[in-house]
């Protein structure tokens, strides 16, 4: 099958929320991070993750790297990770499967290389992330090899 949903562990995945933001602690942010931070609905590469906007006073971490949360010693930070599977898409109908499975608008205009949204699948928590190479689903773990075998489903319906 040319299409691929490969299920794995999710890397760490690390949030931190702050009792009130403004302009310093952004500030301060951005200088960990060694970038502009992204605007909501988008990521920023830093040095071994991605970092994006979660809700107004939240930002997650995405990655090996150290999180660059240090700047901000009054954040709650929390390790989301272990609770959740990655399951990456790789390959020519891999924004036609993700299509199927989350209700977003993943045209290449409206999500391009770099695109972060959270929505709600069957109830369940999904945050799609849209890289180079394809496209990744967050899910809880509890339904990771559940929601990989129905995209390979929905792949081998496309294909023929």
């Amino acid at each position: 099958m040319a299409e691929t949903a490969i299920l794995s562990p999710c890397p760490p995945l690390r949030q931190a929320s702050l009792p009130a933001i403004g302009a310093p602690a952004l500030r301060r942010l951005a200088e960990a991070l060694g970038a502009p931070l992204p605007p909501p609905g988008r990521a920023a590469a830093g040095e071994g993750g991605l970092l994006w906007r979660a809700a107004p006073r939240s930002w997650r971490w995405l990655g090996e790297g150290a999180a660059p949360f240090h700047a901000w010693p009054e954040a709650a930070t929390v390790e989301l990770g272990p609770g959740l599977s990655r399951i990456a898409l790789r390959g020519p109908l891999a924004r036609e499967v993700a299509a199927r499975a989350v209700a977003l608008d993943l045209r290449e205009a409206a999500f391009p290389p770099g695109a972060v949204a959270t929505t709600v699948h069957r109830g369940a928590t999904v945050t799609l992330l849209r890289g180079a190479e394809g496209w990744d689903l967050l899910v809880p773990r509890s339904l990771g090899e559940d929601f990989a075998a129905r995209l390979a489903e929905i792949a081998g319906r496309l294909e023929g």
